[in-house]
């Protein structure tokens, strides 16, 4: 038995390309059936009000569960410029761009794919806008934590300039943290203008002189690194001289 499916009632919205449910099976409804002898019976189905009485189920199972502060399993839905909507089973949030990640994210492609699975925070709820508002971003160690974590005070660690200021060099240690080189530690000479011995992009070699956390404030000197690598140099030299 062959039954009719208009168009109109394969969702409860439009459908652009119906070829996509070609070979899927589903629940339908009947909503006209006519016997006739001589060309058969003749049946029309609709899933429209099906998938509207799901979707209602869904949206109320939905809100009466999730709460601000949970960790939900999501996939990307799809990418848009200021964000990424993620699908939490049946229903849709937004991660903004800016809670992607604590460094900036210039683009949400730049670290998120359609289709992508992934855990996100529950950061906001609007019930009455119907609206959620998620955090990647709070599921991240912070930079600051990773920092504490692999250094301390008198490491020796190469980083790139970011950033040049009248008094010095601004070098990130790790995405999102950068460290102040001093003008009076760019160089063992006098340096008159940072620029004269480095630039924005450079890798440079760099001693962490101080760590304050209270501050988010990392203290660095790439007079230092040269130094201990001169002195390391000439122990190596002498120790083999013996």
């Amino acid at each position: 038995v062959v039954a009719f499916l208009p168009a109109s009632h394969v969702e409860d919205g439009y459908v652009r390309n119906l070829d996509e449910y070609i070979g899927k099976t589903f629940s339908f409804k009947i909503i006209e059936f006519n016997r006739n002898k001589r060309r058969g019976s003749q049946i029309v189905v609709s899933r429209k009000e099906l998938v509207a009485v799901e979707k209602a189920q869904l949206k109320e199972e939905f809100w009466g569960s999730i709460e601000e502060g949970q960790v939900r399993t999501g996939r990307v839905k799809r990418i848009v410029d200021y964000g990424a909507f993620i699908d939490l089973g049946g229903y849709e949030g937004l991660l903004h761009v800016s809670e992607m990640d604590h460094r900036r994210v210039e683009h949400p492609s730049n670290i998120l794919n359609e289709g992508d699975e992934l855990d996100v925070f529950i950061l906001a709820l609007d019930r009455d806008r119907e609206r959620v508002s998620l955090s990647r971003k709070q599921l991240l160690k912070s930079p600051w934590e990773i920092v504490l974590e692999k250094y301390q005070e008198g490491d020796v660690i190469d980083g790139t300039v970011v950033r040049i200021a009248p008094f010095g060099a601004f070098v990130e240690v790790e995405p999102g943290v950068d460290g102040l080189v001093h003008i009076s530690h760019l160089a063992n000479h006098r340096v008159e203008k940072p620029e004269d011995v480095v630039q924005v992009g450079q890798l440079v070699r760099i001693k962490i002189l101080s760590i304050d956390p209270g501050e988010k404030r990392i203290g660095l000197s790439i007079k230092e690194a040269e130094e201990d690598l001169e002195r390391n140099e000439l122990d190596e030299y002498l120790d083999n001289q013996e």
